[in-house]
């Protein structure tokens, strides 16, 4: 990676540290699922990402939404299901 994306971390939360649990949960400002997923991306706001980061970046988000797909098919998680879990997420935010 160049200098415009820094930091990638992608892991199930089973995988992760409590410590570390603990310190996303407060960030996200609430509990985690063992099967839940973290994605952070650390990078500089301004600085104009290489085509080869962006290509990565491509890549990555399609193997996230390739999981999703996934998860929601063994899950048989209904399109009203996934809204409704997309829209509390949101609000929880408070944006």
């Amino acid at each position: 990676m160049t200098q415009s994306i820094q930091t990638s971390v992608d892991r199930t939360v089973s995988d992760i540290t409590l410590k570390q649990r603990h310190a996303l949960e407060e960030f996200v400002g609430g509990d985690l699922s063992p099967d839940q997923r973290i994605f952070v991306l650390a990078y500089r706001p301004g600085v104009e990402p290489t085509e080869a980061d962006k290509s990565v970046a491509r890549i990555r988000i399609k193997e996230l939404l390739a999981k999703a797909h996934e998860n929601v098919n063994q899950q048989g998680l209904a399109a009203a299901e996934i809204e409704a879990a997309i829209a509390e997420a949101i609000e929880s935010t408070g944006k």
